[in-house]
């Protein structure tokens, strides 16, 4: 007597099961792999901003510019933010503002505002982020933003 072959064991109705439990195990599982890559993509582009604003602000309180310290700083941000900020958007994007440390409320302009002791604020603002696969919610982009504020160097030279 031979012995029953795994095959003859399964009952008519149970070749189609495995199929239909992976199906649901996959499809949740699917859902959970790509909100955990939203929010590692989110997360990313967060910091990455955060890099460029604070970058941005380390080279403008030194004031080592040669074409304008504003150009300068947004160029400086420009090249940390992976490509988030472009040559196009920079000046739209990349807000630059001087105030007195006494008063931030109030902004200085000119070259005065570049002196020593002046405290020099990068925001970043205005760029929007769409979710790579949008499930069970809107597709509508996430807003960015970033900012970082130092205080200049003494000895400044450089207008804005």
């Amino acid at each position: 007597m031979r012995p029953a072959s795994r095959h003859s064991r399964r009952r008519p109705g149970q070749a189609g099961s495995a199929l239909v439990e992976f199906a649901i195990v996959l499809l949740p599982l699917l859902g959970l792999i790509f909100l955990l890559m939203d929010i590692a993509w989110m997360i990313f582009a967060r910091a990455t901003l955060q890099d460029a604003a604070r970058e941005a602000v380390r080279f403008g309180v030194t004031g080592q510019s040669k074409s304008g310290l504003n150009a300068s700083i947004r160029q400086v941000a420009q090249e940390h933010s992976l490509g988030f900020i472009t040559s196009a958007n920079a000046a739209s994007v990349v807000g630059i503002r001087y105030t007195s440390p006494s008063d931030s409320a109030t902004a200085l302009s000119g070259c005065a505002a570049t002196a020593g002791g002046n405290v020099l604020q990068v925001s970043i603002s205005g760029l929007t982020l769409a979710p790579l696969a949008p499930l069970l919610r809107s597709a509508s982009p996430l807003a960015l933003s970033a900012n970082a504020a130092d205080v200049m160097e003494p000895g400044q030279t450089a207008c804005p």
